[in-house]
């Protein structure tokens, strides 16, 4: 891959231990936790009550009033290895794991989005479709990221290993937007078959990022 120079021009952060670099910095030096209490929803019946939130964050200090006012808040709900690959994994799923995570996606503020990291499925192509149909009664959209799992073992070529997938849910990389939040979804399994795989970001992903205006999807924050 061709090397490339780049130039920082300034350094900005918004964390849990600052709203500046400065700030940021100066926490960090000094041994400070940015973890605490949740305050912006409540955790009655939630067994986590820490987080690292966002404090006293005014987001007309760094944008004037009429871009804030496109910054609502949104829930982004993340899920990392689903791994169905069996009917009684399908069953845990759909019996024990999903009563307890649609009530709890139900109390939280709205918007809320969901994304799945990877591993839908556990080397079983066919269950992509009960995947997804599973996934549906969460109730809110929710994004799919291809994991190595998430491959055909049969094929040996990462263009059609990603068959069923493509299938089930569509590109294995893309982007969308909620409210003024852009997100960049990338395919980093180049699979050569048999659960063979490197991470690696292909060519082809690298010249579709270049243009500034490549396809996205934009979704409603109010």
């Amino acid at each position: 891959m061709e090397k490339r120079r780049v130039v920082i021009t300034g350094l900005g952060t918004v964390n849990p231990l600052g709203n500046t670099a400065a700030d940021s910095w100066a926490a960090a030096k000094a041994g400070r936790c940015g973890i605490g209490p949740i305050t912006q929803f409540d955790t009655t019946d939630l067994k986590c009550k820490l987080a690292g939130e966002v404090k006293n964050f005014d987001p007309e200090t760094v944008v004037d009033k009429k871009e804030a006012r496109k910054m609502a808040r949104f829930t982004l709900l993340a899920l990392a290895d689903v791994q169905i690959g069996r009917d009684n994994e399908v069953v845990m799923l759909e019996k024990e794991v999903l009563p307890l995570l649609v009530p709890y996606v139900q109390q939280l503020d709205k918007p809320v989005y969901g994304i799945s990291l990877g591993d839908l499925v556990w080397d079983n192509m066919p269950f992509h479709s009960v995947y997804k149909e599973q996934i549906r009664k969460i109730g809110v959209p929710v994004f799919q990221v291809i994991g190595n799992h998430d491959h055909d073992k049969a094929i040996g070529m990462d263009t059609e290993a990603d068959h069923s997938f493509r299938a089930a849910f569509g590109p294995t990389y893309y982007s969308y937007n909620i409210g003024d939040c852009h997100f960049v979804v990338l395919d980093d399994v180049l699979y050569t078959g048999s659960s063979n795989y490197t991470a690696e970001i292909t060519e082809a992903q690298m010249a579709w990022l270049e243009p500034v205006s490549y396809t996205h999807l934009t979704l409603p924050t109010t």
